[in-house]
């Protein structure tokens, strides 16, 4: 300790504070504490605490400095004391004894530090003691949320107070994460409040008229709402997870919302009276919408079979939020219609009226050579497809937050003056008998050496180090003064691996961690049962997940998308038909993300379920629309043109909305929400152009020899 505080006078001129949060607790009766466990617990708080204090007496007697503060980590134990935690609590009172004698009440810059004791109370941590384990969870509603405890550090700082020209910042691990959780949280918020101010600007330059952009608006509003009041009731924090299903779930219900409101303003033009428009819309789009909250539902309902618990929960109140919009638009919407819709008369802005035409345009030259329109797609989907293949399934941490952000900073500072030591923990478990055994012994002293030679690693702590096979009290010395290191029956123990650099592929995955499997795959231990454990193991599990659970996901969702649209319209033809845009406008999406190195997150998930849901949406209401217009004697051109003006204007005015409120995300803090934008505003077009372009073709296909027939005979 000594010489690290020279080395950092040497390095840095001077040293602001020290924090001493070392500890160590083991739950054990008076009746098992022996002197080996005693000194064990002791050492980290009282011999760290020592070590301190003489290294701040060399400092001031040679380098005539020292540290301004000293804050120690102690417990309420050391007051209140705790069952099975004795040792523990003489520990911490030691530090407050510490403090009290150490404190000097002079200002600062007169060669004195000042020393304080903070009394925690538990943190909700994750403990590998499974005895304190147990203990901590009976306490958990009572612990101290790590955000709060950083709040409290940070107003005790700001109490201790800093020097002129020093400052402080908390770094870790778990700051980082929190960080990101609180802008992504944010972030999703604010984009949802930008695309909320969006959607009402786009919807009002389309209809140019403020009630029937009021009633269109408001279906999803009230959604929201309802949503929102449901969380408050059954008590649900926003998180990044609801935040996010937000915004999905305003672009799916201005979707709805806009289908009735351009379906009952064509109604209205052609003529028909108040109230038989909003009967005639509600009998034309009731099916369509439904159809089309239920293969949103499926989609949904797949996606909460992904592993990460994060996936499972966005599917889970995705699927409550589509319940909610498609329940407010059917019942809201009519009466919206009938309270304010009688003085609606206004034309669409000449600009979309123009695209529209284009559109009608596009689908009568499907129409008429389908075939070629299908094999321009196709070969458009294989120059696609190559671009999937480039995509990377990413889970690195590295550039979520900006570069000048002060924690990013302080992990830079950190590592280029201290390293960047990090630990894999090896959790070994009996599956016979105890690990005090020769023959377990030696197989994990043989596993220690070969993982030493990993070219990365630094070191291995292990429990084993240094016992002689050949010495007949090796149980006797594991027992003895080792005991800390194991479980209460020795049954289970760790290693940890040390390492200043794992690696880091492009990917977001390890380097070392395929080795390390190696190592123990090819260096079994007898009788027992070998696993890693730590945050190096769980970013890489969740790459491997990713990729996983992306396919089987979209894969089911495709499934139930069928097997609804096939159920409701009576016809594997229809269900094909809603299919395979679906599909085609996944590989769209996603080779447009490998041509241009946007990342597979675990935030782009998202992208699968929205392809899922709007795709099915846009290609339902255009297989509804050109079979309900030719079953009433359109000829097949007619029906598709009809169907363009009407469901093509809404798929539209739906499609710019949402392509709208997603590039609001491009402006986030965060990389990795920049990129969701960018991912979900590629999947947006790859579903409008490929719905426009492929289901009139398909149709037309389908029904080009009835429509001829039908013209033979009108002829005759």
């Amino acid at each position: 300790m000594t010489g690290l505080l020279r080395r950092t006078a040497d390095r840095h001129g001077r040293l602001g504070g020290i924090f001493h949060a070392a500890g160590l607790a083991r739950v054990k009766n008076l009746s098992d504490v022996t002197e080996a466990t005693l000194a064990a617990e002791l050492a980290p708080k009282v011999a760290g605490t020592d070590a301190i204090t003489a290294a701040i007496t060399d400092c001031r007697q040679n380098l005539h400095s020292s540290p301004d503060f000293v804050i120690l980590f102690s417990s309420l134990a050391a007051t209140l004391g705790g069952l099975g935690l004795s040792a523990y609590a003489a520990a911490n009172r030691y530090l407050d004894a510490i403090a009290g004698q150490c404190t000097s009440h002079h200002p600062y810059g007169n060669g004195t530090t000042q020393w304080l004791s903070i009394a925690w109370d538990d943190w909700q941590f994750s403990y590998t003691d499974q005895q304190v384990a147990a203990y901590a969870k009976t306490r958990a509603p009572f612990s101290i949320p790590p955000d709060e405890g950083i709040a409290a550090i940070e107003a005790l700082l700001a109490e201790v107070g800093t020097p002129p020209g020093i400052t402080t910042q908390l770094t870790g691990l778990p700051l980082l994460l929190d960080r990101i959780s609180n802008l992504l949280i944010n972030d999703n918020l604010r984009t949802l409040s930008i695309t909320a101010l969006l959607v009402l600007f786009i919807l009002y330059f389309y209809f140019k008229h403020a009630r029937i952009t009021a009633i269109t608006l408001l279906a999803p509003l009230v959604s929201l709402i309802i949503l929102a009041g449901g969380m408050v009731l059954l008590g649900i924090d926003i998180t990044l997870t609801l935040a996010a299903v937000g915004v999905l779930m305003l672009g799916l219900g201005v979707d709805y919302s806009i289908h009735l409101a351009i379906h009952y303003h064509d109604e209205r033009k052609r003529g028909q009276p108040h109230i038989p428009a909003i009967l005639s819309t509600m009998r034309d789009l009731r099916i369509a919408i439904t159809a089309s909250f239920l293969t949103t539902l499926a989609g949904f309902s797949a996606s909460s079979l992904a592993s990460p618990q994060a996936a499972r929960h966005r599917a889970s109140y995705s699927a409550l939020a589509i319940i909610i919009i498609y329940l407010v638009s059917l019942l809201l919407m009519p009466v919206l219609f009938i309270l304010f819709g009688k003085a609606i008369d206004s034309e669409p802005n000449p600009y979309f009226k123009n695209i529209t035409r284009l559109i009608v345009k596009l689908a009568v030259y499907q129409a008429k050579h389908p075939k070629t329109v299908l094999t321009a797609t196709l070969l458009i989907t294989v120059i696609l497809f190559l671009g999937l293949l480039k995509v990377e399934f990413s889970t690195s941490n590295s550039n979520w937050i900006p570069e000048d952000d002060p924690l990013s900073l302080s992990f830079r500072e950190s590592e280029w003056a201290f390293g960047a030591e990090e630990a894999v923990t090896i959790i070994i478990t009996s599956e016979r008998g105890d690990l005090r055994n020769t023959f377990t012994v030696r197989d994990i002293q043989r596993l220690t050496r070969v993982i030493e030679n990993i070219p990365v690693v630094n070191r291995v702590e292990s429990p084993f180090a240094d016992i002689d096979l050949n010495s007949p009290d090796i149980q006797e010395k594991l027992t003895s003064h080792r005991a800390e290191s194991f479980n209460k029956d020795f049954t289970l123990t760790t290693l940890r691996v040390y390492s200043s650099n794992y690696g880091q592929k492009d990917d977001g995955s390890s380097i070392m961690l395929p080795e390390l499997r190696a190592a123990i795959a090819a260096n079994p231990v007898q009788d027992a049962k070998v696993s890693l454990y730590g945050d190096l193991v769980r970013f890489d599990e969740l790459g491997l997940s990713l990729q996983q659970d992306t396919a089987v996901t979209t894969l089911i969702g495709l499934v139930l998308v069928f097997l609804v649209v096939s159920l409701i319209y009576a016809s594997i033809i229809v269900g094909i038909t809603a299919l395979l845009p679906i599909i085609i406008a996944v590989v769209w999406s996603i080779g447009l993300m490998g041509y241009t190195g946007v990342p597979f997150n675990s935030l782009s998930t998202g992208i699968v379920s929205l392809v899922l849901g709007i795709g099915a949406d846009f290609s339902i209401h255009l297989v509804d629309g050109i079979r309900r217009h030719f079953s009433r004697g359109s000829s097949l051109q007619t029906a598709i043109e009809a169907t363009l003006n009407s469901s093509g204007s809404a798929i539209l005015l739906s499609s710019v909305t949402t392509l709208f409120g997603f590039i609001g995300l491009t402006g986030a803090i965060l990389l990795g929400t920049q990129r969701l934008g960018i991912s979900l505003a590629y999947s947006i077009l790859a579903v409008f152009l490929v719905s426009i372009s492929i289901v009139p073709a398909i149709m037309a296909l389908r029904y080009r020899k009835e429509d001829a027939q039908r013209a033979r005979d009108n002829s005759q």
